[in-house]
This record gives C-alpha cells, structure tokens and sequence, in this order.
C-alpha cells in the first residue's frame, strides 16, 4: 500500500512541475511584453501633483499678503 501512495506522490509532483513549466512557457511573451514597457517608463518623470486644497489657501493668502505690502492679515 505504501508503495501506491509513494507512486501517487511522484506523479502528482510530476505533474505539478510540467503544469508550472507550461504556464511559465506560455506567459513568457506576456513577461517580456511588460518588462519591455517597465524598461519604457523608467526614463519618464512624474508629473508634479497637483496641490491640495490647503496649499492652495495659503497661496493665495500669500498672495494677498504680497500685494497689501507686507501687511499681516488678521485672523
């Protein structure tokens, strides 16, 4: 009985790794497609974010201090 069971193990395990030869085999044109464009991307910068609401506010406070001439603005 052991000796089926030690068959059964080999042949599952077998099959397992013909099964992931398979699947690497077929998805190697997908890996190489999408390394190609990780490569493409690599030399392109990311855009600035855009500013959040709170940098804007202070913009624009700035702003208005600059153009009061210095003045503080009161809370």
């Amino acid at each position: 009985m052991n000796r089926h069971f030690r068959d059964a193990r080999y042949h599952a395990r077998r099959t397992v790794e013909e099964l992931y030869a398979g699947v690497e085999m077929e998805l190697e044109p997908v890996r190489e497609r999408v390394e190609a464009r990780v490569e493409e991307y690599r030399g392109v910068e990311e855009p600035e974010p855009e500013p959040t609401r709170t940098d804007r506010v202070r913009s624009v406070g700035r702003n208005a201090r600059d153009r009061l001439g210095g003045m503080p603005i009161s809370r």
